[in-house]
């Protein structure tokens, strides 16, 4: 509304009316498309969440709280303070890498859950990294999705003792032992060549 009654060259108001149905339309588009993204990000069995290009946490789901033990925080290093020091370096190097460099990453990582968590202990977590960019290809963040994988890497481990070692002498076996003989063996490089020398129990 432009109010002109106190100009005597019009004394009128003059009101102008603008038709913004698309522009509400792709406003509920927007609510709705947001809505389904978090309602999908919450219903997923891995923990998510996003920095942003300063590694501030911009966003996480549910499920990250349950894996990590922690409730969302400000920074990345609050949100990964579970995570042992012996693999916070490789961490921090692989969010260095997704956020100045654009380059992902998949990384298995050991957390230490608290004495009051259920699930006690060292958990082993995968952290798949992916850099979000602009058109132009600038960095403005990046999307962490975390899968506990502590029953799998147990088995893994298992798996590879059982392949490795003789069940009753904890020595290694046959397989493996040749493996590693025809590593030595083959190793055109070494300064020295190994000897070997063969004693039964």
């Amino acid at each position: 509304n432009h109010n002109m009654l106190g100009d005597p060259k019009y004394g009128y108001v003059m009101a102008e009316m603008v038709n913004v149905s698309d522009e509400m339309a792709a406003h509920e588009a927007l609510r709705a498309r947001e809505q389904l993204l978090e309602r999908l990000a919450e219903a997923l069995p891995v923990g998510v969440f996003q920095v942003d290009a300063d590694s501030r946490v911009v966003y996480t789901n549910n499920r990250l709280h349950a894996i990590l033990g922690i409730p969302q925080v400000t920074t990345v290093d609050e949100q990964m303070a579970t995570v042992l020091s012996d693999d916070r370096r490789g961490l921090a190097d692989a969010f260095d890498a997704v956020l100045n460099s654009r380059l992902d990453s998949d990384l298995e990582v050991r957390l230490e859950m608290c004495p009051q968590d259920e699930n006690k202990g060292v958990r082993r977590c995968m952290f798949s990294l992916r850099a979000l960019t602009t058109e132009t290809g600038e960095v403005t963040g990046a999307i962490v999705c975390v899968t506990d994988v502590t029953e799998s890497a147990r088995l893994r481990d298992e798996l590879h003792m059982r392949a490795t070692f003789d069940d009753i002498t904890r020595c290694h076996n046959r397989a493996s032992t040749m493996t590693a003989l025809q590593t030595l063996l083959s190793d055109t490089g070494a300064v020295s060549r190994p000897a070997v020398i063969f004693v039964d129990l």
